[in-house]
């Protein structure tokens, strides 16, 4: 199985990354990219499955930014995508959708 890892701060994602590729019982082939190679990536590496941070940590001039990336995948890659965030204040995803 492919995953891929979607976050704006690729070293926010590096323990997730771990602990998936540490996994002994599961085989995958593991990528990890920033918003910014997240649709050249998906295209490329066509994954079944990816993991995107929705939202944008404090150092991004554009607030909306993860929404646009599943936007995205949803409409040009449909594929099934899971929410993740290091986030406190976005444990409740109820408006993300």
């Amino acid at each position: 199985m492919k995953v891929l890892l979607i976050d704006d701060d690729k070293d926010a994602l590096s323990p997730l990354y771990e602990e998936i590729r540490e996994a002994p019982q599961v085989d995958l082939d593991l990528k990890q990219v920033g918003f910014e190679e997240a649709e050249s990536t998906i295209a490329s590496f066509a994954p079944d499955i990816v993991v995107l941070d929705l939202f944008s940590g404090p150092r991004s001039d554009d607030e909306d930014t993860g929404r646009k990336r599943l936007d995205q995948i949803w409409k040009a890659h449909f594929r099934p995508v899971v929410i993740y965030s290091a986030d406190p204040k976005h444990s409740d995803l109820s408006n993300a959708a």
